[in-house]
């Protein structure tokens, strides 16, 4: 299965919508280029477990523009790879949030969490 989503989507505005969807392969939005998956106009990713356990998807998110990952969005997301370098910026990170995650690779260090 594959979601596009609206290329002016700005806000997700609870979780669990893909919550679940363990056929969900690919995610992406009208004129994407690259393989990306949010549009550049989305700014808040929800509440949380937006991704859970889509154990199937293979999309690799661009997260550098969120500051916050909510509780459990990519818990169970197997075949998602982080670089350790994309997570730096970031100022809270959720309960569980990569739990599951496929891996994430170098060394983690934070300089804004709080």
């Amino acid at each position: 299965t594959n979601v596009v989503l609206p290329p002016q989507l700005e806000s997700i505005t609870s979780g669990r919508q893909f919550t679940s969807c363990t056929s969900l392969v690919s995610v992406s939005y009208y004129g994407a280029e690259n393989g990306e998956v949010f549009p550049h106009t989305l700014t808040n990713m929800g509440t949380g477990a937006l991704f859970s356990q889509c154990s199937s998807l293979k999309s690799h998110p661009d997260i550098s523009r969120f500051t916050t990952i909510p509780s459990s969005t990519f818990t169970g997301c197997k075949l998602i790879k982080f670089a350790a370098e994309e997570l730096r910026h970031l100022t809270y990170i959720g309960d569980s949030a990569f739990n599951g995650c496929g891996d994430i690779e170098g060394d983690l260090v934070f300089d804004n969490l709080t």
